[in-house]
């Protein structure tokens, strides 16, 4: 079974992008027409410019504490393959994690910030003990991918 959340990785994105251009365009709309050098409702433009970029800054913070991550799950042959990038910004490290379905140990999902953060932790086995990897991001996932996922890997285990 494969998981991939390309599409659902480029629509945040460019979420991100169109509110920062409506913003930009709001901001010099709202400093250069004259219509709006006099109060509008009673409300000084320099108010309604600030309640448009704590508008924006508030949704980036949502956005950045939710920490999603570009997933992609493949479990399809002898292997276990997941691969995933960050896609906060200045973050470009991707990651890639294969192991046959023979060394998987087991898996843990957890969750941070009242459930806004989810996190994948597989352990592999390595000799008598089982190694940890890094937690994974899977705050991206829709309720049907992730019920998915858990199926798909206590299958394995």
């Amino acid at each position: 079974m494969i998981i991939d959340t390309q599409k659902t990785s480029i629509r945040i994105q460019l979420q991100k992008l169109l509110f920062l251009v409506i913003l930009v365009v709001f901001l010099v709309l709202l400093y250069t027409l004259e219509m709006f050098y006099t109060p509008f409702l009673g409300i000084e433009r320099s108010v309604f410019a600030f309640i448009a970029t704590g508008m924006f800054v508030a949704g980036y913070t949502f956005s950045y504490l939710r920490d999603a991550n570009y997933f992609y799950f493949n479990n399809n042959s002898s292997k276990l393959i997941i691969r995933y990038y960050s896609l906060r910004p200045l973050s470009s490290e991707q990651n890639s994690l294969e192991m046959l379905k023979t060394d998987f140990h087991k898996f843990e999902i957890t969750e941070k910030l009242w459930g806004l953060q989810k996190f994948l932790i597989i352990y592999k086995r390595s000799g008598q003990s089982a190694a940890k990897y890094p937690p994974i991001s899977i705050s991206i996932l829709k309720r049907k991918e992730l019920e998915r996922l858990v199926l798909e890997l206590s299958a394995i285990h």
